[in-house]
């Protein structure tokens, strides 16, 4: 037992051995840190004093070549001012021997003395003069300056105003459903209206241009949503409104376009297709004012059943459209595109009569938007 003990004893003084040299150890190199320490902070500061000691040896030897330059400079005008004062004191012995040659010369140096003053004046004045010369070409300068950064800001407002403008008329109609372009809703909806405003002013505009002898009803109205016919038609609207002179006649808000039940779906989801215009392809195709897509006025016109063919139902469809009508000139049968306007540049559309247009045709199948589908019947 007593050994066991001792032994023990010996093992824990040994690792307090241990512990106390590797303090040690480490207060060594703690030391050895500092004094490394202090010989680099010794060695930055003799470093530094070096080169400061050099920057000071420069400028002291900068600062006595700079002043034997000096001494050499007022020492020439020292021996010039003796110069000077040793002719004036042999003119002053002359004057003193000869009143009337000094009173001469007094003269001629005070005649010099005015033609020095006045020349001093003489460049005085133009110094002025040149100095307000430059102040007015440097006014002029920053009134240019101040009016072409005005213009520029000018010219970047109009700009991005335009810009604005040109985006928002590319912008789906703010009374879609759904209107986000990128969100993951699908690219073609057909959305009935409820009863209030919208689907009123449709109603309304459908109604008034039925003839008297009509009885319609409208069963259904239902906005066509489709992003890709809408981007076309709006981009093709937006370049047509920027030529000179454009007006807000250039879109008809609506215009009538007659189909039938199968028709229906194709120009919802691909919009108008002007190929259905020409007899080669549509025997019952109307070319009376030119090759196209025809659009009515009225709705008179366009519920007759060789164009809103009923189903069995005896249910009727018309599109109630907008339409880029622009500059139209009166249609000729079978003309595959409108006149010349001026320049090469055809016209936008044809009509049936030019002063009072009942019948526009479109040639291009962006001009053409199947914004409403109304499906009606005729009592």
């Amino acid at each position: 037992m007593l050994q066991g003990t001792t032994q023990e004893h010996r093992v824990n003084f040994s690792q307090g051995s241990n512990q106390t040299q590797v303090q040690e150890k480490q207060r060594e190199i703690k030391r050895l840190q500092e004094i490394e320490w202090l010989h680099k902070q010794q060695y930055e500061r003799a470093e530094k004093f070096r080169k400061e000691q050099e920057e000071l040896e420069r400028l002291q030897e900068v600062h006595r070549q700079k002043e034997e330059r000096v001494n050499s400079e007022l020492a020439g005008k020292f021996r010039k001012v003796q110069e000077e004062e040793q002719k004036l004191k042999e003119q002053q012995e002359l004057l003193h021997l000869n009143s009337i040659k000094q009173q001469e010369i007094e003269r001629e140096l005070a005649t010099q003395l005015e033609g020095w003053k006045r020349e001093k004046n003489k460049l005085e004045k133009e110094q002025r003069e040149r100095k307000q010369t430059l102040d007015a070409r440097e006014k002029s300068l920053q009134h240019q300056q101040q009016k072409l950064a005005k213009e520029f800001e000018d010219w970047k407002g109009e700009m991005e105003k335009k810009e604005r403008e040109a985006l928002k008329g590319l912008q789906v109609p703010p009374y879609w459903k759904n209107k986000d372009m990128h969100s993951p809703w699908q690219n073609v909806e057909k959305i009935v209206l409820t009863d209030g405003t919208e689907k009123d002013a449709v109603v309304a505009a459908f109604l008034n241009g039925k003839s008297t002898n009509q009885n319609l009803e409208v069963l259904q109205v239902e906005r066509v949503q489709n992003i890709t016919v809408w981007s076309s038609y709006a981009g093709r609207r937006h370049a047509m409104m920027q030529r000179q002179g454009a007006t807000d006649n250039y879109e008809r808000v609506w215009l009538f376009h007659g189909t039938d039940e199968n028709t229906v779906h194709k120009i919802v989801s691909q919009g108008f297709n002007r190929n259905f215009g020409f007899r080669e392809i549509n025997k019952n195709a109307l070319t009376m004012y030119g090759k196209g897509v025809y659009f009515a006025v009225n709705s008179s016109y366009s519920s007759s059943h060789r164009y809103s063919k009923p189903n069995s139902a005896r249910e009727q469809r018309m599109f109630a459209c907008r339409v880029l009508v622009g500059e139209y000139c009166q249609g000729k049968p079978d003309e595959p595109t409108p006149d010349e306007r001026h320049e090469r540049e055809l016209y936008d559309s044809t009509v049936d009569n030019v002063n009072t247009p009942e019948i526009f045709v479109a040639p291009h199948d962006a001009q053409a938007y199947p914004e409403y589908l109304i499906t009606f019947k005729a009592h």
